[in-house]
């Protein structure tokens, strides 16, 4: 049985179950504070009675979570039929070096760049960049691991519709404190004479290369792509997979792309191959070409 229960009908519903204002608080703290429960709400309530008969737990379900409600004791635990999406994921990219990570839709590819990047956690393991380890961080050093090694680019280029091509790339060198120098970017970026321009007034491919010059000004050590070109046609796909190689052959940025178009694994120096969640193949492409040289 589903209901959809609002913020405030949520606060009115524990109130009705007569928790104290201790446990009401931490409640909704425990919801608050899990950033997969943000804006969620109550799902279902379950009561059940114990083996003896005499006392009752309830249990309230947030999305994929658990919340325990024993004896006015609060506790969380995981949801028992919570999906494994990666499984014993165990590999490494030298520095500079492109790395394509290639799967089918839902073979966890993306996931793993999420870990890799910070933005989700593994419930085991680790990820280490230069000997720091990102399950022991807090969130605020998680933070500046993002700030200092990191740019991301993904497949909706997600620029500010009203700054222009400069103003966006300029707010990725304000999260640094080497950034590169603009106007030689946009040169690289090809992007010099459209420098004044909106999101609204570009092209897909131009779009997606001032998403990758908000990524790249920062001089992140790692480039996260996923699916860079996965919304854009033939043509404007391979100028932008040029425009990676060129980047990473210019700025030594070592750049992991996720992608399931096959073609692009044989421009890069590591393939690690993924499906149901398990890496199938994992080796070093001693076949490499320039991806001006791609066909599919």
């Amino acid at each position: 049985m589903y209901n959809n229960y609002s913020g405030f009908a949520r606060d009115s519903f524990l109130k009705r179950e007569k928790l104290s204002n201790t446990n009401q608080k931490k409640a909704r703290q425990l919801c608050y504070n899990d950033h997969k429960l943000v804006d969620s709400n109550i799902k279902c309530k379950v009561t059940s009675a114990f083996a003896d008969g005499e006392r009752q737990v309830t249990d309230y379900f947030w999305g994929e979570e658990k919340y325990v409600f024993r004896d006015q004791r609060l506790e969380k635990i995981i949801w028992h039929s919570r999906t494994e999406v990666l499984k014993g994921i165990d590999f490494s990219v030298e520095k500079g070096q492109i790395c394509v990570l290639l799967g089918p839709s839902g073979s966890g590819k993306s996931t793993l760049l999420n870990i890799i990047g910070g933005i989700d956690q593994a419930d085991e393991g680790y990820v280490s960049i230069n000997g720091e380890k990102t399950a022991d961080m807090k969130e605020k050093r998680l933070t500046q691991y993002r700030r200092r090694h990191l740019g991301y680019v993904f497949q909706m280029y997600n620029l500010i519709p009203n700054l222009s091509v400069r103003e966006n790339i300029e707010v990725g060198a304000y999260l640094s404190d080497r950034p590169l120098e603009l106007d030689e970017l946009l040169k690289t970026l090809g992007l010099y004479e459209h420098r004044n321009k909106l999101p609204n007034q570009l092209s897909g491919g131009q779009q997606q290369r001032t998403a990758i010059g908000r990524a790249i000004i920062k001089n992140p050590d790692i480039l996260l792509c996923d699916e860079p070109t996965g919304a854009l046609d033939y043509k404007t796909s391979k100028e932008i997979l040029c425009l990676i190689e060129q980047i990473n052959q210019k700025y030594g940025n070592t750049v992991i792309m996720v992608t399931h178009n096959d073609a692009i694994k044989n421009m890069a120096d590591r393939v690690v191959k993924l499906r149901d969640g398990q890496i199938r193949k994992n080796y070093v492409n001693e076949t490499k070409i320039a991806a001006a040289d791609l066909e599919w």
